[in-house]
């Protein structure tokens, strides 16, 4: 039992590693997703190539549309328009780390209840260190001493903070309502009361750290929350749970702005994360949406069919001027190649998913795979590795408890008839 305990906090530190892929000031090349990478595939290289293999002949259409993404990205970085850093950075790490990387994380895993409980700890850690890090200036600077800042948010900022990242945004709140996904998918499935509520106590902590994050993860977090709660209705004993719930959850919520508001050091900070978190509420628009509806569309061309290779050209940084993913993608892909890489991912996922439709967690991950997609009329949030890596080893973990022997020949069987 000890034994067990320990193996599953080692499995949660290299998934910590992995999903906020730390790169100290010194070591920029060492980045921790690239350790973790390397740990996982010596333990489980053979295996993850031989479920990758299966793959390919079951889906071969798909991993067809991603092979010339992946060529026509490296050939277009190389001899296209674009100057800096090309396309191919982005589409290959999507592609290595989060859809290959996936093929390794789930053998990690003995199913998906234990890889949801891995999640939610290594978030639960990391809106610990978003606490500390909004209380504690003397950590702000800490962090910001030792590890490289690679947003746009400073690492010693009071009002949006980073925890123990390289930094804060959109990125990070996405990434801890991960957290509260996978707290509200056991919370549904929790035999007990004491469970429940440590599983809806978590995601509410999780929830609130947001507001000093970015908004985006905020509003994933309430609605994975009322989707958690809608979804542990079911019976009797379940609508006595949530009414025990809902009571913790409301004096947990208060406690933890009591405590924001009576903190008088740092009461300029919480209005202010307040305020930017709410502000749709309060002045009846939000100025990322404003921000983002102000974005311009690149004009079509003739690369607007094969793309630029990248989003820089010379003398900008960012040519399209814009942080839509979609738009960012258009630009550096062309028409023909996002197409083929959204599309393609897209009905990948959709062809796990259904092989899995009587799963209890179906809707919550169909609900998932939507905001994803959603979430990409903000940032390119489908290369920055997180979201398509926990969809991906979801499906792998829900498809089958244990990838065996036994679910290998079924995949070999699919694709000998294809």
């Amino acid at each position: 039992m000890v034994i067990s305990k320990w193996r599953f906090i080692a499995k949660s530190f290299l998934l910590f590693l992995y999903v906020f892929n730390l790169k100290f000031i010194g070591l920029e090349f060492a980045s921790t997703i690239r350790l973790a990478f390397l740990v996982l595939f010596l333990m489980y290289g053979i295996r993850s190539l031989r479920l990758l293999r299966f793959e390919i002949k079951a889906n071969p259409l798909i991993f067809a549309a991603l092979g010339m993404t992946f060529f026509w990205a490296l050939f277009s970085s190389v001899f296209g328009y674009s100057a800096g850093v090309g396309v191919f950075s982005p589409v290959s790490v999507m592609i290595v780390f989060s859809l290959y990387g996936a093929m390794l994380i789930c053998f990690l895993f003995s199913d998906i209840e234990e890889f949801l409980k891995s999640v939610l700890l290594i978030v639960f850690v990391q809106s610990v260190f978003v606490y500390i890090s909004f209380f504690s200036s003397e950590f702000r600077v800490f962090t910001a001493s030792i590890l490289v800042e690679t947003g746009n948010i400073p690492l010693t900022s009071g009002s949006r903070v980073a925890g123990f990242s390289n930094s804060s945004g959109s990125t990070l709140s996405f990434t801890l309502s991960l957290g509260v996904f996978a707290a509200m998918c056991l919370m549904s499935q929790g035999p007990s009361l004491f469970k429940r509520l440590l599983y809806a106590v978590l995601g509410t902590l999780i929830t609130i750290s947001c507001i000093f994050v970015g908004k985006l993860g905020l509003l994933y977090s309430l609605i994975f929350l009322l989707l958690g709660f809608i979804f542990s209705l079911r019976t009797k004993q379940g609508i006595f749970h949530m009414g025990v719930v809902s009571i913790v959850v409301i004096f947990v919520s208060v406690g933890s702005i009591a405590m924001f508001v009576l903190s008088s050091d740092n009461l300029g900070h919480f209005v202010y994360a307040l305020f930017r978190s709410f502000s749709i509420f309060l002045t009846g628009q939000d100025s990322t949406a404003v921000a983002l509806l102000e974005m311009p569309i690149p004009k079509l061309d003739v690369y607007s069919f094969v793309g630029h290779g990248g989003v820089s050209a010379f003398g900008e940084s960012n040519a399209t001027h814009s942080d839509v993913g979609y738009v960012r993608s258009f630009y550096a892909l062309g028409l023909v190649f996002s197409t083929l890489l959204y599309g393609s991912l897209f009905l990948f996922m959709m062809v796990h998913l259904f092989r899995v439709k009587s799963s209890p967690y179906f809707i919550f991950y169909l609900l998932l795979l939507l905001l994803v997609f959603v979430a990409e009329l903000k940032e390119p949030f489908i290369f920055k590795v997180n979201f398509v890596l926990f969809l991906t080893v979801s499906l792998y973990l829900l498809e089958s408890k244990n990838l065996t022997r036994a679910y290998f020949q079924a995949h070999k069987r699919v694709g000998m008839a294809a």
